[in-house]
């Protein structure tokens, strides 16, 4: 069987550990290997212009040498520093709608030159950098014979940018979307967003590819100590996406709980002695290494602000859903997460600022472990967000295009 060639693009690859990173990384992991290889461009600044083998795929390496681009923080740097790198990237979002413009120019020849030497039946390109879709676009427009596939793990936003440089860089996402064959999204309203871009010119359907936990679910644990109860959180903080609420809830809760959080670089802020005893730190942790912490928790702890945007189910959720402890989830109670957590029976729901939610949420974990009768997992529905059944949806999907085509 003769393999179809896919030229993927993407900000997002290994050696990169970022949950974006996870899901490329996936595709390839997973596709049928008898239909299909990958070669892979990887676009961003922590990289040197480099051709690397990585299990048997050649992926190109493509620096970003733009003048100008977002600082990274180490968790490290003086407060001062700390302070003019958060200024600076305020103004750079605003004024700046492609970071990249650069090295997409030097990502479309190459696509262009190992299209030319190679038989490539597919494209692909990940958002939210506009990078890769924009560089993938110049692609297709010189081969309109390959399928495109651009992919949207998340909304499309520029919240940061004054309306000028917003309307444009919409605009040229709208464009780019009129010459794609298939559009994949992690959730139905972002999907839905989409659709509402140029609908007299984007005819391309969107698919509903999630996110998902790439490990041997972790069932039947075996009970814990009640005495303290510690509740886990993996992940980083930043802006509204805070604990200040649930630590509120926490200090003023009549029960021995504490929180563990994982891979956070940022101090936990404005914490009284009374709570600070109740919280400890620990550096990240590979993904690998992440099920066994995590089995270790009484509860696992998973937020995220209500806003008007809607889709929004944070990756970490999917890992939590395949650990048999439960979810305390700050998120929105009208949206995707909240509703895959309840459908689950997988935990409790709060709003992420309501504090007699949170406390109610405390008091059924605690009760619930102090009975025995802790919610019982929908394994079934759970075992349908591994990722190699998304990715097998994908292939589904991809395949069809090609069969269309035929018919």
């Amino acid at each position: 069987m003769t393999q179809k060639k896919i030229l993927l693009i993407t900000n997002y690859f290994s050696p990169s550990k970022s949950v974006a990173a996870l899901r490329t990384g996936s595709w390839v992991k997973y596709f049928d290997k008898e239909k299909f290889s990958f070669e892979v461009i990887v676009m961003g600044s922590d990289y040197k212009d480099s051709v690397q083998d990585i299990n048997g795929i050649s992926v190109h390496y493509i620096n970003d040498s733009s003048c100008f681009k977002l600082q990274t923080f180490t968790g490290k740097e003086p407060r001062l520093v700390h302070f003019l790198k958060a200024a600076y990237n305020r103004l750079f979002q605003y004024f700046i709608w492609n970071r990249e413009s650069d090295s997409i120019q030097k990502v479309a020849h190459l696509g262009r030159r190992l299209v030319q030497e190679g038989d490539f039946s597919y494209l692909m390109s990940t958002y939210p950098e506009i990078g890769p879709l924009l560089a993938a676009e110049k692609i297709k427009n010189e081969f309109p014979e390959l399928k495109w596939i651009s992919d949207f793990r998340d909304h499309l936003s520029w919240d940061t940018l004054n309306t000028f440089s917003r309307k444009h860089a919409e605009r040229k996402l709208a464009d780019s979307l009129c010459v794609t064959d298939l559009i994949t999204v992690v959730s139905d309203p972002i999907g839905d967003e989409i659709s509402k871009m140029k609908p007299d010119k984007v005819h391309a359907n969107w698919v509903r590819i999630t996110n998902g936990y790439d490990f041997s679910p972790l069932k039947n644990l075996n009970a814990l100590s009640i005495t303290p109860i510690n509740i886990g959180y993996a992940g980083s903080l930043y802006g509204d996406r805070n604990l200040n609420i649930f630590l509120r809830a926490l200090e003023e809760f009549d029960e021995n709980i504490n929180l563990i959080v994982i891979g956070n670089k940022k101090p936990l802020p404005n914490l009284s002695e009374k709570i600070r005893a109740r919280i400890s730190s620990q550096d990240r942790i590979s993904y690998e290494e992440l099920p066994k912490k995590l089995s270790q928790m009484h509860a696992l702890l998973v937020t995220h602000p209500t806003t008007d945007q809607k889709g929004i189910y944070t990756s970490k959720l999917f890992d939590y859903l395949a650990i048999d402890r439960p979810i305390l989830g700050l998120v929105d109670p009208d949206d995707v997460a909240a509703e895959l957590i309840r459908k689950c029976s997988a935990g409790w729901v709060s709003n992420s600022d309501d504090l007699a939610g949170i406390k109610r949420c405390l008091r059924e974990i605690v009760d619930a472990y102090r009975t025995g009768s802790m919610p019982k997992r929908n394994w079934d529905l759970i075992a349908q967000y591994h990722r190699s059944v998304g990715v097998r949806l994908l292939q589904n999907e991809i395949e069809s295009l090609t069969n269309d085509q035929k018919n």
